[in-house]
């Protein structure tokens, strides 16, 4: 068996460069393109999948060096997702090979699929997260949907007719909101 000294450190140096720092080179937009995911939820799913999974954290191999990223790991399995690519086509820019991208794919789909989101609202062990909106409190977060779903307090569906400029701002932005979060499971249900 062939082994091949990929450079970790510095596939994950080139992709925070081109899509993560203040001065990358593509902008959020490009990000959004590429990967068909908002960036800010991107990160706020990686970051999630680092602090819950043990997989996705950073660490050392059995060689005593850095495994990938959990960027890295999010991103391959994003571009797989997102594309329907062959495994192995992460290898060039990521330097992921196609064995491990198979592992982060499962990973990532297996983690978002065990997703905690409604299971602890459901047996009331949500964190009480009060928050005061129109002088109305609410106890949980609350959650952008459309009317396939049932009317669960936490549940916020758009407004069917949409009448003073406030209503069409909001109903515009939740929908934008939406859109972004269906494209991120939309690439998951290719699979």
């Amino acid at each position: 068996m062939t082994v091949v000294n990929r450079d970790r450190q510095a596939a994950h140096d080139l992709l925070v460069r081109d899509y993560f720092t203040d001065n990358c080179l593509h902008n959020d937009d490009v990000f959004e393109r590429h990967f068909c995911l908002n960036k800010a939820i991107f990160l706020r799913i990686s970051d999630a999948f680092e602090a819950r999974y043990d997989f996705f954290e950073q660490k050392r191999d059995a060689r005593w060096r850095m495994s990938f990223s959990n960027i890295q790991k999010c991103v391959a399995a994003l571009r797989y997702l997102r594309y329907g690519i062959k495994f192995d086509a992460s290898d060039e820019y990521f330097k992921v090979s196609e064995r491990t991208t198979i592992d982060y794919v499962d990973w990532f789909c297996a983690c978002v699929y065990e997703s905690p989101l409604f299971n602890d609202l459901w047996t009331d062990k949500a964190p009480d997260m009060t928050f005061t909106v129109n002088e109305h409190s609410y106890k949980y977060d609350y959650y952008l949907c459309d009317g396939i779903y049932p009317d669960y307090s936490t549940l916020i569906k758009t407004y069917s007719v949409s009448q003073s400029e406030n209503v069409k701002l909001f109903t515009k932005r939740q929908e934008s909101t939406k859109k972004d979060i269906e494209r991120a499971f939309g690439v998951l249900k290719q699979t």
